[in-house]
């Protein structure tokens, strides 16, 4: 190190560069330390000094280390450093990005951790093959600490290893800690400050990456789906027992889905699959069972169903397959329990979703406004309906097969003319026709012939000329 400070550069202008036996590194469980002579000039005329000059001994103390992972191509960075509290205990801690654990400085830790090469992985014990170890130390970052002694140490292929300074009385020991212990985040020196901006934005990202390793921990889904899962269970209990429910635990469950729905939509959902796939089941029940509660019907209707993003991003735009299966699955219960949901459909609705109040009949129920919604995607949604129909098809499909008055629905609202519509319109290639015919076949005659059994077939045959333009 002496040699690329500022007093190392300065000396080397005068001096000659130190040998390998002026240095030497002594180290033990707790300390790791080097000494150099490199101050000591090899013929002090070239100073003008005289021989009762006072010397230096300068010595350094292993602060942290810096270790690579990875190939030169990539990899991963993370660091090794010991600290010191006013006692003069050193304790070392590994910094792997938001996470802190202590570390144990020994021999042992010091060659698997630092050192690279060969090793032998407890699973191999019986084996003769190695495996090379992929990190090993990238940079190490000495303190100095100078003490002066009382005469010029002689020169020597052995060089007795100096005593630590751990004493917090120690001047030195004073100086190096109030040295460190200056450098802060918002340091008093004008040289190390950092600007007010860049430190506001440092601390914004990591609160935000803080935030989000606390919001994708397996501690934080099981709390939201525990919690939820035994509210789920009291009303399913009371349910299948034929009791009345009160209005206390109906509001229990109406709040606890709306916490079960905010955190699937902001958190849960966006998660890793194999960490969705481990809860999924559990959320798609207990948002079944609220499913039972009309203020949950209601309040899922017009924060959920009506946004114009919500659902088509779940139903068709989804990557993970499993999860355009769970919206198939709540969006069908919401059809069928919503039958008899008497209320006014655009009451309490936001804004900004832009739903015209006219578009819905004044007799409609939750079910049927749900339909109404689901027959504006094959137009307004054309292009991500045909990149993926099943999940669409087969809400349309189960709520089709609950009973006579859900094809009078399907009639009512025109669903086997926009049917139809697909295999028409002209923003359909040939292509995509054949693609959507061989893919969805059987959903899509089935849906046709479901509807086509319950029609009057006594319509003017000039009529459906001019309907389906037949020349």
């Amino acid at each position: 190190m002496e040699p690329y400070t500022a007093q190392g550069i300065e000396a080397r202008e005068n001096l000659e560069s130190p040998q390998p036996q002026d240095m030497f590194v002594s180290s033990d469980d707790d300390n790791i330390t080097m000494q150099t002579d490199a101050m000591y000039p090899r013929d002090s005329t070239k100073l003008g000094s005289s021989s009762s000059q006072n010397s230096f001994n300068t010595r350094y103390r292993l602060r942290g280390v810096l270790v690579h992972s990875g190939q030169a191509n990539g990899g991963h960075y993370y660091s090794f450093i010991r600290s010191s509290d006013e006692n003069g205990r050193s304790d070392w801690f590994k910094f792997d990005d938001v996470d802190v654990s202590p570390w144990e400085l020994n021999q042992e830790t010091m060659r698997d951790c630092w050192f690279g090469g060969e090793y032998t992985a407890e699973w191999m014990i019986n084996r003769r093959n190695r495996s090379k170890r992929c990190w090993n130390a990238y940079l190490l970052v000495f303190e100095k600490i100078t003490s002066e002694v009382s005469s010029m140490p002689q020169q020597s292929s052995i060089v007795p290893s100096p005593p630590v300074i751990t004493s917090p009385n120690s001047p030195n020991y004073q100086k190096m800690e109030k040295s460190f212990g200056s450098i802060t985040l918002t340091s008093q020196r004008a040289m190390n400050k950092m600007p007010a901006q860049l430190e506001k934005l440092i601390r914004r990202k990591n609160l935000l990456s803080l935030h989000e390793r606390s919001q994708y921990a397996h501690v934080y889904f099981g709390f939201i789906t525990e919690l939820s899962l035994h509210i789920s269970h009291i009303l399913r209990e009371f349910r299948e027992k034929g009791l009345v429910i009160d209005q206390r635990k109906k509001i229990l469950g109406y709040v606890c889905s709306q916490l079960l729905t905010y955190f699937l939509l902001q958190t849960g959902l966006h998660a890793h699959h194999n960490l969705v796939r481990h809860y999924l089941l559990k959320w798609l029940d207990t948002l079944e069972e609220f499913m039972h509660i009309q203020e949950v019907r209601i309040w899922w209707f017009k924060q959920i169903i009506l946004h114009r993003d919500i659902t088509p991003l779940y139903l068709f735009d989804c990557p993970n397959s499993e999860v355009r299966i769970m919206c198939v699955r709540i969006i069908s219960a919401l059809l069928v329990l919503g039958r008899n949901d008497m209320t006014n459909l655009t009451e309490n609705v936001p804004q900004e979703y832009g739903v015209n109040s006219s578009f819905f009949d004044p007799n409609d129920t939750i079910t049927l406004g749900t339909l109404r919604i689901l027959v504006t995607y094959i137009q307004n949604r054309y292009t991500e309906f045909l990149h993926r129909p099943n999940n669409y098809l087969q809400i349309l499909l189960q709520y089709l097969g609950t009973s006579l008055e859900a094809k009078k629905h399907f009639l009512k609202l025109n669903f086997l003319n926009k049917f139809l519509f697909l295999f028409t319109d002209a923003r359909t290639r040939d292509d995509q026709r054949i693609r959507l015919l061989a893919q969805e076949a059987p959903i899509i005659f089935t849906l046709i012939s479901s509807m086509l059994r319950i029609c009057r077939v006594n319509c003017d045959f000039e009529v459906c000329k001019k309907y389906f333009n037949l020349a």
